[in-house]
C-alpha cells in the first residue's frame, strides 16, 4: 500500500473548514477525478456510505467509501473499494495562525498483482494528489475564506 500526502493552508477557520471537508460530497468541486458524489446511507457520522465516480488514466470507475473512523472537528477516515483497489482518504484538520491546516492523505492497495500495481500507478497518482492539492487549496481560498 503506497501512502500520498499533501498539505493546504487556509484562511477560513478550522470549523468552516472541517464543515466543508466533513462532506465527502464536496469532492466533486475539488478533487480532479471525482465526479457524481453521493451520500447512499447515514447522516455523516461513523459509517456513513458515499459512492463517487472516478476518474482515472482515461477510465471511469465507480468507488464506494464509508467512514470508518470519525473525530469531529479534528480527523475523518474513508475507506472506498471497488473490483480493483482498496483506497484510504484521511483529512485532517489543524488550528493555524492564518487559519487552518489540512493534511489530506491516501493510501491504496491493489486487489491483483499489488507489487506491480503499486509500482505502475505511482506516478500517475502522484500527478493526480498534486492536482487534488491544487483544488482543494484553490477551493478553500474561493469557497470557504470569501
Amino acid at each position: 500500500m503506497r501512502t500520498y500526502k499533501r498539505t493546504v493552508v487556509a484562511e477560513a477557520s478550522p470549523d468552516q473548514v472541517w464543515d466543508y471537508l466533513a462532506d465527502f460530497t464536496t469532492t466533486n468541486e475539488w478533487d480532479p477525478r471525482a465526479n457524481r458524489t453521493r451520500r447512499l446511507a447515514g447522516d455523516g457520522d461513523a459509517g456513513t456510505e458515499y459512492e463517487t465516480h472516478v476518474s482515472f488514466l482515461g477510465r471511469e470507475t465507480r468507488m464506494v467509501y464509508k467512514i470508518t473512523r470519525l473525530e469531529p472537528h479534528r480527523r475523518i477516515e474513508w475507506v472506498g473499494h471497488n473490483g480493483t483497489v482498496r483506497a484510504c482518504d484521511v483529512v485532517e484538520v489543524w488550528p493555524h495562525p492564518e487559519g487552518t491546516v489540512v493534511d489530506y492523505t491516501t493510501s491504496y492497495a491493489y486487489r491483483r498483482l499489488p507489487w506491480l500495481m503499486d509500482r505502475l500507478m505511482s506516478r500517475p497518482i502522484n500527478r493526480l494528489c498534486d492536482e487534488a492539492q491544487v483544488g482543494l487549496q484553490r477551493t478553500l481560498s474561493e469557497r470557504i475564506a470569501s
